[in-house]
């Protein structure tokens, strides 16, 4: 009877201790811990929403894609220009509208090209002009930053490029005035710091079948007058 006595009580007290077990573990943590816990969850930065307009300047270097023709008449492949834009931004979520226009000229010299390529300069000065003129948008990403700083975005463009090609001796039909259109791609990095914003941007413009009818696209068979640039805007959001 004693030891059906002492195997009882001992069963009692070790229930009751697996019971408070079960309890303690069951407490919620103590205010100082929770608030620990919840700083140390990293979440995601804040996203910019609210639909503003941001207005910049823009210099852009382009790689023109017609680079024989361009070599045998400027020197250079190179074309500089610079211009301003405007965003739309936040329409819908991260949609954006955009319009922006830019302007370049560059001073070289009439050439003739023999049926081995071989560049004949002709000592006339001559002036290349081209101003793109571009409306589209594109989609801004989450922030890359935890301060939500740097918004990486994508988009495309319709274009209009106006080319002006001009020599002071030109004989009739030489020099040419025309709108060409086409299309580009574009991506980037904006950085804003209250209502500052800097960015750079590749940007890709493509217009075929803009050149090669006469002249010296037509001796190398270029057609295309867009190229790749390389962007940097500068200006102010509200």
């Amino acid at each position: 009877m004693r030891i059906l006595v002492a195997a009882v009580v001992a069963a009692a007290v070790l229930l009751t201790a697996q019971s408070a077990a079960a309890q303690i573990v069951g407490l919620p943590p103590a205010s100082g811990s929770l608030s620990l816990q919840r700083a140390s969850v990293r979440r995601p930065p804040p996203r910019r929403t609210r639909t503003g307009i941001r207005a910049y300047g823009i210099f852009e270097t382009e790689a023109l894609t017609a680079g024989q023709s361009f070599d045998a008449l400027l020197g250079s492949s190179r074309f500089e220009l610079a211009g301003a834009g405007a965003d739309i931004v936040h329409l819908w979520k991260g949609v954006f509208a955009r319009v922006a226009v830019t302007d370049g000229k560059k001073t070289g010299q009439r050439v003739f090209v023999t049926s081995s390529k071989a560049v004949i300069p002709l000592n006339i000065p001559m002036t290349v002009r081209m101003t793109p003129f571009e409306i589209g948008g594109g989609w801004h990403a989450a922030p890359m930053d935890r301060g939500g700083h740097v918004e990486p975005y994508a988009g495309a463009s319709g274009l209009w490029m106006h080319y002006k090609e001009t020599s002071q001796f030109a004989d009739t039909g030489e020099d040419t005035d025309a709108t060409f259109k086409g299309a580009s791609v574009f991506g980037g990095l904006d950085i804003g710091f209250s209502f500052v914003h800097v960015g750079i941007e590749g940007l890709y413009r493509h217009l075929p079948k803009a050149l090669g009818d006469n002249g010296v696209s037509k001796s190398f068979g270029e057609t295309n007058l867009g190229g790749a640039a390389l962007r940097l805007t500068f200006g102010i959001g509200f």
